[in-house]
């Protein structure tokens, strides 16, 4: 799914939907805490999309959101092994060279879904001036399934 798409399928369903992190089990959605120098940064740098929805740090910490724990890579197995499992989501395994991620600043909410009216949104970022989302219909027709309701009517 593009990224325009997805954006449009977060508007239209006004949700966030959770996925298992890379090396988890449980959904979590992510987000990153970057600020306007540190987004420059993803975009030119790392590649990232200039799409996404810019949210209220308080408002997501309410919810059960908070900052990922980075855990050096030579203490992983250790941690991992140590029991911890309904705190497993918040990992993220942390090796110089190999496995960094500190530039993205991630925060994690644990569920399946976040609705979009439970947060405060502040901007939408988006990446072509000339864009807008697609149409219900659009996005249906195109096999987007995040889009609730009327899709299974359209398909």
């Amino acid at each position: 799914m593009s990224p325009q798409d997805r954006l449009s399928a977060i508007l239209w369903s006004a949700s966030l939907r959770g996925f298992p992190p890379y090396g988890g089990d449980d959904p979590v959605v992510s987000f990153t805490e970057s600020r306007p120098g540190g987004l420059a940064y993803l975009i030119r740098e790392k590649s990232w999309a200039p799409w996404g929805i810019v949210l209220d740090r308080d408002s997501v910490f309410a919810l059960g959101g908070g900052p990922v724990w980075y855990v050096r890579g030579d203490m992983w197995d250790e941690v991992i092994a140590s029991g911890l499992a309904s705190v497993r989501s918040w990992f993220v395994r942390l090796q110089p060279g190999e496995s960094e991620w500190l530039h993205e600043r991630e925060w994690r909410v644990p569920t399946e879904r976040l609705e979009l009216s439970t947060l405060r949104v502040r901007a939408v970022i988006v990446g072509d001036p000339h864009w807008t989302p697609e149409t219900r219909t659009e996005l249906c027709s195109a096999g987007v399934s995040e889009v609730p309701g009327p899709c299974r009517m359209l398909a």
